[in-house]
């Protein structure tokens, strides 16, 4: 595995072609080698921008490449989720189908929506490249949702209902 990489990690395989177009963006734009991430139960994205393919990674394996991608691609939620906790630049796409709820849901309460593209968006790619998310401000609103929801454990807990 390269030193810095384009990490590209996507399951649909209904939004390939989209996938393939965001990945060759990104790569004429950043100029660095693109490592996907795959599985035996799909073909994954194996295609002529990706330099290097990883099979069957360890759940180790799989949290060293989001914490060591210089740039991340993902159509998962989960993709998404470990893009934002390790800080990385990110692009993450979906269609408007089924899978798109939970990251457009991250993406909106997070303020992380420039960075999501849907195929009719494609011509915000370059922008959503070229910025950097505000982790700060992220984080701050991560934190007070971790608060909220503490505290509406701890009613709930305390409540005479439960």
């Amino acid at each position: 595995i390269p030193q810095e990489y384009i990490l590209m990690y996507a399951l649909d395989q209904s939004i390939k072609k989209l996938g393939h177009e965001i990945i060759k963006k990104i790569k004429s734009e950043i100029d660095l080698p693109v490592v996907s991430i795959s599985s035996v139960f799909h073909t994954g994205w194996s295609f002529k921008p990706t330099d290097h393919v990883l099979y069957d990674t360890t759940p180790a394996e799989w949290i060293w490449l989001f914490h060591n991608a210089a740039f991340i691609c993902t159509d998962s939620f989960h993709g998404l989720v470990f893009s934002i906790k390790n800080r990385k630049p990110f692009v993450g796409f979906c269609s408007d189908g089924w899978r798109s709820f939970r990251l457009s849901d991250i993406a909106d309460n997070f303020d992380l929506g420039d960075f999501l593209v849907r195929p009719a968006e494609i011509g915000k790619l370059e922008e959503a490249v070229k910025r950097r998310a505000d982790y700060h401000q992220v984080f701050t609103r991560v934190a007070d949702e971790v608060e909220s929801s503490r505290q509406f454990l701890e009613k709930a807990l305390r409540s005479p209902d439960v």
